[in-house]
C-alpha cells in the first residue's frame, strides 16, 4: 500500500474517532509535505490539487462530513482517492452485537439459596 492511501486511511480513523467522540471538525484539510512536515487548514474551500501545488505539498486530503459519515478526499501529483467511514449508527452496529450476551434465569422464590449460615465480622479496631 502506498504511504498516499495509508496517511489516507489513518486521517479517516483519526476523523471517525474525533466524530465518535463528538470533537469533530468540518472541512479540515491536511498537506502533506515532502519531507514530511503537515499543514493543518481549516475551512479551506480551494481545490485540493491547485492548494497542493501552490503549497508545494505532496498529498493533500479534505476532512468533511457527508450523511453522517466521514468523508476523506486525497490528491497527489499522481493520482486521487475518496475514503468513507461509517455512519454512527453503523459503527455502533459493530460495537453492540444484534444478540444478547448473556442468559437470563428465573428463580422459583427470592430466597437465597440454602447454604451454611453467613458469620458476621468482628468490629474494625
Amino acid at each position: 500500500m502506498s504511504r498516499f492511501l495509508r496517511d489516507a486511511g489513518e486521517i479517516l480513523e483519526a476523523a471517525n474517532a474525533a466524530q465518535h467522540a463528538g470533537h469533530f471538525t468540518h472541512g479540515l484539510t491536511v498537506l502533506v509535505g515532502g519531507r514530511g512536515p503537515i499543514e493543518l487548514l481549516a475551512s479551506n474551500d480551494w481545490p485540493l490539487d491547485r492548494l497542493r501545488a501552490e503549497r508545494g505539498a505532496e498529498a493533500a486530503y479534505r476532512v468533511t462530513r457527508e450523511n453522517g459519515r466521514v468523508r476523506v478526499e486525497g490528491h497527489t501529483r499522481d493520482g486521487s482517492c475518496v475514503l468513507k467511514g461509517e455512519s454512527g449508527h453503523q459503527a455502533r452496529l459493530h460495537l453492540v452485537p444484534d444478540r444478547r450476551a448473556y442468559q437470563v434465569i428465573e428463580m422459583a422464590s427470592a430466597r437465597p439459596p440454602a447454604g451454611p449460615p453467613v458469620r458476621e465480622l468482628p468490629p474494625a479496631a
